[in-house]
């Protein structure tokens, strides 16, 4: 029969061999996370940074969607960064209370060949009050847009963009076939 000093060493061998299986596993999620990333193509990362600056206007965080505008940003009316973050402060403090909804939708992503910059074509909207898969929009605002983004240490970041408006309730369409 075992003593109990014996039973005690077992159960800390035990124990040390999960913690080390535990450390492995962290230690192997963290290196494919690394790895996964560093994968990732340009166009899946411009993906990203038009997801984040979405992600960005919903939440009603101006700070987030200026951190992923360049310091050079200037668009076709004259507009600096500084510009675009007192308008997008601006609306978000005007608007009425019920939460947002940015959609980005048929966007299509040309890399230029020195891997700095690149275009995207999409169509985007900000409505308010209006949940996805409830209804038609209520008020709201929808562009045909051309955003220039640059990549600047690994982040890409917009530099400039051109914009059309069109009907919001047609990109209700696009989106949801109604």
């Amino acid at each position: 029969m075992a003593s109990a000093a014996e039973k005690e060493e077992l159960r800390l061998r035990k124990r040390r061999r999960w913690l080390l299986i535990a450390a492995s596993l962290v230690a192997l999620w963290l290196l494919w996370s690394l790895v996964a990333d560093w994968l990732k193509s340009d166009e899946d990362r411009i993906r990203e940074t038009l997801a984040e600056l979405a992600a960005a206007v919903e939440d009603e965080h101006p700070a987030n969607f200026i951190a992923l505008i360049s310091e050079s940003y200037r668009d076709t009316a004259g507009n600096t960064r500084q510009d675009l973050r007192r308008m997008v402060s601006g609306y978000l403090l005007q608007r009425r209370d019920g939460g947002l909804t940015c959609l980005v939708v048929e966007d299509s992503v040309g890399i230029a060949a020195d891997r700095q910059s690149a275009t995207v074509l999409l169509r985007a909207a900000v409505y308010e009050g209006s949940a996805i898969g409830v209804g038609p929009p209520g008020r709201g605002q929808a562009w045909d847009m051309e955003v220039a983004l640059r990549n600047e240490d690994g982040q890409w970041r917009v530099v400039s963009h051109t914009r059309r408006r069109f009907s919001a309730n047609d990109l209700w369409r696009v989106m949801f076939g109604e």
